[in-house]
């Protein structure tokens, strides 16, 4: 069989119009294609960053919190423990100087009975209330300060003690400190320091009933 002519073999390997467009249109549908992954990508690789970021905020939020929290109760720890100190300070000066002071033969008998007697009527009423008594052990009064030594229950017994005797007792312009200690069977021992009427608590410069 005759080979085609020359002019004839050249157009049969050259593509037709038709055929270059359509692989044209392929190529821009993939690029479009393409684009379109990507943008999703991009916008996908945006919102877990936003979501990321809302995250660590609240995470942030809570350290500086409990930061803020730890140096807050180290401060109340530190304040309490001062308080203690000045609390124990004051306590030491009443001791030493009670401990300074000899009877008065006019008024320390009769102070030591108004006591006795007050501290028995708020135990007889706690009693008769269904409560447990608290007890005065001792009454030691000198020159210008009583010293009061009792026992309670609990912690809530003694305080409803105070306020009852001091109430009971009536005497005026008088001041007190108050050092408990607490047993381990969770009943109180007491040592309660009275001034004398009219007679502040000295070396403490206190104004007025304290604990």
């Amino acid at each position: 069989m005759d080979a085609p002519p020359e002019k004839e073999q050249a157009r049969l390997g050259e593509a037709s119009p038709e055929r270059s467009d359509s692989r044209l249109n392929q190529m821009q549908v993939q690029l479009d294609t393409l684009r379109q992954q990507l943008e999703a990508q991009r916008l996908e690789m945006a919102r877990l960053a936003r979501n990321a970021k809302a995250a660590d905020r609240p995470a942030a939020g809570a350290a500086e919190a409990a930061t803020s929290d730890e140096a807050s109760q180290v401060s109340e720890h530190e304040q309490e423990l001062a308080e203690q100190g000045r609390h124990a300070a004051r306590l030491l000066e009443l001791q030493t100087q009670f401990a300074s002071q000899g009877k008065d033969a006019g008024w320390s008998r009769t102070a030591e009975s108004q006591i006795a007697a007050s501290a028995k009527q708020v135990a007889d009423a706690s009693g008769a209330a269904g409560s447990e008594r608290s007890e005065l052990r001792d009454a030691d009064c000198r020159t210008a300060l009583c010293r009061l030594t009792l026992t309670h229950k609990d912690a809530a017994s003694a305080e409803s003690f105070i306020q009852e005797f001091a109430n009971n007792l009536g005497w005026r312009q008088t001041h007190g400190r108050v050092q408990s200690v607490q047993n381990p069977d969770g009943s109180i021992e007491a040592v309660i320091y009275l001034s004398r009427e009219g007679r502040r608590l000295y070396e403490t410069g206190e104004q007025g009933s304290s604990q």
